[in-house]
């Protein structure tokens, strides 16, 4: 019982932490521009900072994650971030923002309650609503663009056009010193990149194509070299449509509860839920931070990031 203690506990700390991550915007500072390379605009430039291991090669030296693909990828030290001014076609933006002078509306699908009265999202603070993982397999209801997946452990899982990311060798990325990177399928144009401050397992990286629009934003393991989750929000919407159960960037609070249930946590940045199946325990976080420059409306979700924690015995 002690353990199954603790291990709520850090999942509680864990799932506070994703919080604060899914409303992270990169915000173009000096700091930021000066080590990783960033414009304030969004698009990449080459880093003034590429320390490590990756800063190593001499002249035409083939970096080692990616070795013997050197016909299909490419490796730069620098990071590339999506561009600004994708829309996504699945979002009603005139259904998330609020428009000039337009009232806040608090009630229908606004509403500061749930339909059985059973939660008030207006109250603020943390508020734990269910203790350990939720014994249903939610995971089995995740679709991207409307096509059921489970959480996808390759690049291909994503889509067979995404697959030749597999060939990346993560885990010869230097991650002790921070660093950034894009590597590039010559055939498409397409790139996954990102910009790391900590020694880490696990990543979030973009998956762009070759115009700097974001596909998607997974979460990759990089000493096992496997996608163990996916993540998207207002700030860096996707492409592809992430959705659990029907629910994702731009579904509202009491729409999420009407599908999903009662969470077993809730603050004021986010809804969360943690489950298990017989594969795994993961996490379901829903962001309702208000991460735009413009007025969203109330109880409307802002961000999605879905998380395998850990892996049974024998998978």
């Amino acid at each position: 019982m002690y353990k199954k203690f603790l291990t709520t506990l850090l999942e509680l700390i864990l799932g506070s932490f994703m919080c604060i991550l899914i409303a992270y915007i990169p915000d173009g500072t000096e700091a930021s521009e000066e080590k990783f390379g960033i414009s304030s605009s969004g698009m990449a430039i080459k880093s003034a900072d590429q320390r490590g291991e990756n800063s190593k090669l001499n002249k035409g030296e083939t970096h080692p994650s990616i070795k013997g693909t050197e016909d299909d990828l490419s490796f730069e030290a620098r990071a590339t971030v999506p561009r600004e001014d994708y829309v996504a076609p699945y979002i009603d933006y005139d259904e998330v923002f609020l428009k000039d002078s337009e009232e806040e509306i608090t009630t229908s699908r606004y509403s500061n309650y749930t339909s059985d009265g059973e939660i008030d999202w207006s109250i603020e603070g943390f508020r734990i609503f269910r203790v350990g993982r939720i014994q249903e397999d939610m995971i089995s209801k995740l679709t991207i663009d409307g096509k059921n997946i489970s959480i996808p452990r390759k690049f291909k899982d994503l889509g067979e056009e995404y697959a030749v990311f597999d060939k990346v060798d993560f885990s010869k990325i230097d991650r002790k010193n921070g660093f950034a990177f894009t590597i590039t399928d010559k055939t498409t144009g397409n790139k996954v990149s990102s910009f790391i401050t900590d020694e880490v397992p696990d990543q979030l990286v973009f998956l762009l194509d070759k115009e700097d629009r974001l596909i998607m934003r997974p979460t990759v393991e990089f000493d096992k070299n496997e996608v163990v989750g996916l993540y998207s929000t207002l700030a860096f919407i996707t492409q592809l449509d992430l959705r659990m159960d029907e629910i994702g960037v731009g579904s509202t609070l009491n729409e999420m509860y009407d599908k999903l249930g009662l969470p077993s946590t809730v603050d004021d940045k986010c809804c969360t839920y943690y489950c298990e199946n017989e594969d795994y325990s993961y996490v379901i976080i829903f962001g309702i931070e208000d991460i735009s420059e413009e007025k969203m409306r109330h109880n409307v979700i802002s961000g999605i990031i879905i998380r395998i924690l850990e892996e049974k015995d024998g998978k």
